[in-house]
């Protein structure tokens, strides 16, 4: 945790708020973390530390522009800032995080597990262990296709076709 703030991450930090009620008014104010990473529904208003058992948290990070989540669960918070702090880190980074992931630019599920059984053929494996595995990535690829179907729309489910199949 960063010594400034209250939020996790350095350069690309991320502020855990609370919107709590003062007065009449709804705003939004520094949530304090324990010591031991957890929350008690303690926020800083004006320098000093209130309870407010009202109200839900939020996460804040800058990334084009200011941007907030709202967190109903407070169990939840210290996580998903953590969370954000690193895919913030790694974007920076370069690396591409799981909500850029369907850019199209990786292997699609169909392409990585034909990859992955060709690699593992004799001399690299039995040929009974490998009857197992092309059984148990069948299943797998069924698996995707079933669980991305079931109640999604027709434009997702497509996309998982091309993918899982």
């Amino acid at each position: 945790m960063s010594k400034r703030g209250n939020g996790y991450g350095s350069e690309h930090r991320v502020n855990i708020l609370k919107k709590v009620k003062i007065g009449k008014n709804w705003n939004l104010y520094p949530a304090v973390v324990e010591p031991n990473g957890k929350l008690r529904d303690k926020v800083r208003v004006r320098g000093k530390v209130e309870l407010h058992p009202e109200g839900y948290y939020y996460i804040e990070w800058w990334q084009d522009g200011r941007k907030r989540e709202q967190i109903k669960e407070r169990a939840e918070v210290v996580d998903r800032a953590r969370r954000k702090a690193l895919e913030l880190e790694a974007n920076r980074a370069g690396i591409e995080t799981v909500q850029e992931a369907g850019s199209g630019n990786g292997p699609t599920v169909a392409e990585a597990v034909a990859s992955y059984l060709k690699d593992m053929e004799p001399p690299q494996r039995e040929a009974q262990d490998l009857c197992r595995l092309q059984i148990l990535l069948g299943a797998f690829r069924e698996y995707l296709c079933e669980a991305a179907c079931s109640g999604c729309e027709a434009r997702r489910c497509s996309l998982v076709h091309s993918q899982a199949v």
